[in-house]
This record gives structure tokens, sequence and C-alpha cells, in this order.
């Protein structure tokens, strides 16, 4: 899996360096900023109502809730890659309604720390969750450029994707400890977004 992820990128690096870009935005979602996460894209065109794209976030999200006598500890940690072509329909590249087939990697990984304080003694339990998934579909979107400046991106789609799963569980300092890995078999998503962004 990882091998075909980098494949995607140095595709997209090549072709980024030997198409000349007639107009490029580069645009971000500030709403994901809440929960730590960076979630950006960069497109370019390649010609007339074609262009490509490459997206992805960063996630490093942590939370801790004390209640009681009761501790937890929640990160979020993890990373996607989104590359996508997009044809215009009605205008030239990178301005009007789109179709954009894309493919998704992502990376995440989850951590939980609970401490429960009974009657002077502490029980605790840690648990770890990774996944890796891989897949794509496509989107319909519209974008508009405003003073040939300034961008608006809307989209919305079906997405389909597999991958792997680990998890580990261990209580009360390594006394109890339980691992397990699997596959996820597949399933349908909903993948969509709004964008605001600069026309470089």
């Amino acid at each position: 899996m990882k091998k075909g992820i980098l494949s995607i990128i140095v595709f997209f690096m090549l072709l980024a360096n030997g198409v000349f870009a007639q107009q490029a935005v580069l645009k971000w979602n500030p709403l994901s900023l809440i929960i730590n996460c960076y979630n950006g894209s960069f497109e370019y065109v390649i010609k007339d109502r074609y262009s490509a794209q490459l997206g992805g976030y960063f996630i490093n999200f942590k939370q801790e809730v004390e209640e009681g006598n009761q501790f937890n500890y929640f990160k979020l940690k993890g990373f996607s890659l989104t590359p996508e072509f997009r044809y215009y329909i009605f205008k030239e590249a990178p301005n009007g309604l789109y179709v954009a087939p894309f493919l998704r990697y992502q990376n995440l990984l989850f951590k939980s720390h609970e401490e429960i304080d009974t009657l002077g003694q502490t029980f605790t339990n840690d648990e770890k969750f990774r996944f890796q998934t891989l897949g794509g579909g496509f989107t319909l979107g519209y974008q508009w450029i405003r003073g040939e400046r300034y961008s608006i991106d809307v989209f919305l789609g079906p997405s389909y994707y597999f991958g792997t799963t680990k998890a580990g569980s261990n209580i009360d300092s390594d006394k109890f400890s339980l691992n397990s890995s699997g596959k996820i078999s597949g399933g349908f998503n909903l993948r969509w977004g709004v964008l605001l962004g600069i026309s470089l």
C-alpha cells in the first residue's frame, strides 16, 4: 500500500514539473483548525478545462477529561493524501462546475488512557487503534474565482475504501494485554467539503 501511495505522489510531482501551469489555486479548510487539523490542497491547471489537485490533511488532536474519580486522555494523530483530476464542464479551469475522480490514502492512530480511582486504588486502561485505508471515488463540485484572486470550492461525492486495522489494550500496567489485527473488507462513504483559497 505504501509503495502505491509513493508512486502516486511521484507521478503528480513529475506532472507538475513537466507541465506549464497556467494558473494554480492554494486552498485550505479553516474550520479544521478547531480540532488541530491542517487540511489543504494545491490545484494547478493543465490545459483548458483540465486540472490536477493534490490534497491532504495532518491531524494531531488531544483532549483530557477529568470528572470525579475518573480521568481520560484521548489522542488522534495521522494524515491523508488525496490526488485527483478535474474536468470543468462549462468553463475553463479552475472556474465553474467540475467532476473529479480521486484516490485517497489515510493513516490514523487513536490512543486513549483511562484512570479510575476506587477506594484509594487506581485502575488504568490503555488502548491503541490504528487503521490504514486506500480508496477512491468521484466528486461533483463548483469553484468560484472572485476578483481573479480568491476562490471558494464546494464539492460532494461517493467514495469506496478498504484497508487494515491494528488494535491493542493494556489493563493495569500490562497485567493484562490484548492485541488484534484485521482487514477492512470495504465500504462506501461520502466525501464533501468547502475550501477557501487564493489563486496564484
